[in-house]
């Protein structure tokens, strides 16, 4: 059996890849990104019993078997088909009796089988021809060298494919996914400087897996999609099918996102460059092309940036950012949660409530300023890569400037 693995880069269509991929009579894929942790599941959980294990996998993943779960609404699963009225979760006692008809009582579990057969049940349960799949597609979804280093031990032939997208429109897209969905509402500062180290992190997965890995872009699907996608199948080693054209999801046609413009298929709104730009100014804009012009460069995005603004860039990085302003007006770090029964009952008291105001208060401010602080380090640190200077040699940012060797092929 054969493993694709999917990685984004920010927020720049992987799911929409997947769902290219999701039809083809060779793949079997579970939809989503809900087993992307699996190797730390499989890992806390292998001691049990079989059917314990098929039983726990069941109760620790309801998204992928009820079509009223938190995490499956948002990705559009309760929306498919052509009118928009159907739903792709799965029978829980289906999938459970599918599994144990790939099992003998003398069945020894590892992670591989368990990998193997749960995708086989999968596409049992959604009456796939099973007969003819010799390929996953697996959607890790995050960069995650450790879970890709045990998922190359059970897969030698792993090959990865990370899908980016102009890097400007990747981060506003995710900031505007956080904002949007009042996501990690106290922890806004926090997220924006992970959304940035994403950008550090579109290296191979696992050392010596650079012929195994390939860039696609996010524009090339959209603008030149079946010679992309032919490309890609090449890459893959598969036979082509037309069905590599449509989005689908269980064979289901699929809309997007829940919280994103409902289309379905290629489309050119997805790319546009005008998107989300209530997040920046032109300025912010200006700055951003400066800071991430060394991502711009080795994912063969045109950037023409005169090297005289990084020099300027060097003495703003010190000036917010309109998305991070916009951020910390709403955001509520550092506060004590009002859900606390002990909490409630202390701030009832007119003696604690100035106390726990002013904790709250400064709390908020160590919060925000704290993470200021570190992605003005963040942004420092990629616009030094420019001129090959880096702070610690055993940071991500090191790898990042020997890319030469390590770089990663463009489909």
């Amino acid at each position: 059996m054969n493993v694709i693995s999917l990685i984004a880069a920010g927020r720049s269509g992987v799911t929409f890849l997947h769902s290219l991929l999701d039809s083809h009579p060779n793949f079997c894929t579970i939809p989503g990104n809900f087993i992307q942790k699996y190797y730390s599941w499989y890992k806390k959980n292998k001691s049990l019993k079989i059917e314990l294990l098929i039983t726990k996998f069941i109760e620790d993943h309801p998204s992928i078997f009820d079509s009223k779960d938190s995490s499956f609404v948002p990705y559009g699963f309760n929306s498919m088909g052509k009118s928009r009225d159907k739903n792709i979760a799965i029978s829980k006692k289906s999938f459970f009796k599918n599994f144990n008809t790939l099992i003998d009582s003398n069945y020894s579990s590892t992670s591989r089988d368990f990998f193997i057969k749960m995708h086989l049940a999968y596409a049992k349960t959604i009456e796939q021809n099973t007969e003819k799949i010799n390929t996953i597609v697996y959607n890790m979804h995050f960069y995650d060298p450790q879970g890709a280093k045990l998922l190359v031990a059970d897969f030698p032939n792993t090959k990865f494919i990370h899908v980016v997208r102009e890097p400007i429109q990747a981060i506003l897209s995710l900031i505007n996914h956080y904002y949007g969905g009042n996501m990690y509402k106290y922890k806004r500062s926090y997220v924006i400087e992970q959304t940035f180290i994403h950008f550090l992190k579109i290296l191979p997965l696992v050392d010596g897996y650079q012929d195994k890995s390939r860039f696609i872009k996010l524009e090339d699907l959209h603008l030149d999609s079946e010679r992309t996608m032919r490309k890609l199948i090449k890459f893959l080693d598969v036979d082509w099918n037309d069905c590599l054209l449509k989005s689908t999801f269980n064979g289901l046609m699929w809309w997007n996102l829940a919280i994103t413009k409902r289309v379905s298929g290629f489309n050119k709104e997805t790319i546009k460059k005008d998107r989300h730009l209530h997040l920046i100014t032109k300025f912010d804009r200006k700055r951003l092309l400066s800071i991430l012009a060394p991502v711009y460069d080795m994912l063969e995005y045109k950037n023409k940036i005169m090297f005289s603004r990084y020099l300027i860039m060097l003495f703003t990085i010190v000036l917010p950012f309109k998305f991070e302003i916009l951020g910390f007006i709403s955001s509520e770090c550092g506060q004590i949660s009002k859900k606390d029964n002990k909490t409630k009952s202390l701030m009832t008291s007119k003696s604690f409530k100035f106390v726990f105001s002013l904790y709250n208060f400064l709390g908020k401010i160590y919060f925000v300023f704290k993470h200021l602080f570190l992605l003005r380090i963040i942004f420092l640190r990629f616009l030094l890569i420019k001129f090959g200077i880096v702070i610690a040699r055993k940071s991500p940012f090191f790898k990042f400037i020997n890319l030469k060797k390590t770089k990663i092929p463009l489909i």
